[in-house]
C-alpha cells in the first residue's frame, strides 16, 4: 500500500509539474519551423507562431547560423501574417542550423525574445 501511496503521489507531482504552455515562461509566445530547404545561396523557412493575448507582435527574425564548418550565416526579417510565416534568407553555399526568433512587447512595452527549435543541416546550394 505505501508503494501504491508513493507511486500516486509521484505521478501526480510530475502532472503538476508537465509543461502546460508553449513557452518557459507560462505564456503562449513561440515559434515553430515546418520546414526550411535549401536553395541555390538561399534557405527558404515557413513556420507558425503563437502570441499571448496579453502581447503583441513586435517582429520575426529569421536565422542562418552556421553549420560545424564555420562560414557566414544569415538574418531575415519577415512579417507574421494570421499566425504563420515564411521567407528566404540569402547565404553563401554552406550547410546551415536554422532558427526563427519571436520577438513580442507586453501592455508596459518590455520586449520578450522566444526562439524556435533548430533545424540542422539545411544546405544551400551553389550559384550556377
Amino acid at each position: 500500500m505505501n508503494r501504491f501511496c508513493s507511486l500516486y503521489f509521484a505521478v501526480a507531482i510530475a502532472g503538476l509539474l508537465a509543461p502546460q504552455t508553449f513557452s518557459a515562461d507560462g505564456t503562449k509566445n513561440g515559434a515553430i519551423i515546418s520546414s526550411a530547404t535549401g536553395e541555390t545561396l538561399s534557405i527558404k523557412v515557413t513556420g507558425i507562431y503563437t502570441v499571448d493575448s496579453n502581447y503583441k507582435l513586435r517582429g520575426i527574425k529569421l536565422m542562418a547560423l552556421p553549420g560545424p564548418n564555420g562560414g557566414e550565416g544569415g538574418i531575415q526579417d519577415v512579417k507574421g501574417q494570421k499566425g504563420s510565416f515564411k521567407g528566404t534568407i540569402s547565404v553563401p553555399a554552406g550547410t546551415y542550423e536554422v532558427q526563427v526568433l519571436l520577438i513580442v512587447t507586453d501592455n508596459c512595452g518590455k520586449e520578450s525574445y522566444y526562439y524556435s527549435e533548430t533545424s540542422r543541416n539545411i544546405t544551400a546550394k551553389e550559384g550556377k
